[in-house]
């Protein structure tokens, strides 16, 4: 392990932090795989993909909602182009 740590330079914080990095990126490529099958083969997640919508909508769906209306109820600003001579 020193030597690879010596040969890319980096200190053990940077060794650990790589090989963090690296871990989670094989979890993430393998959530994704999973993911990608169940929907392709329409098996497991997909059959209850429309399911999961409604619970998750049903619940965060008025905070939401209410923010996005918060944030998107301001007026439509006029923009003015000025002709420059």
């Amino acid at each position: 392990m020193a030597a690879v740590r010596d040969r890319l330079g980096l200190t053990w914080q940077g060794l650990l932090a790589l090989t963090a990095a690296s871990i989670a990126m094989a979890a993430s490529a393998l959530v994704l795989i999973a993911v990608s099958e169940d929907v392709i083969g329409r098996d497991g997640l997909a059959l209850r993909d429309g399911a999961n919508l409604r619970f998750f909508s049903s619940q965060v769906g008025r905070l939401w909602l209410s923010l996005h209306r918060v944030l998107t109820s301001t007026r439509p600003t006029t923009h003015r182009v000025v002709a420059r001579a």
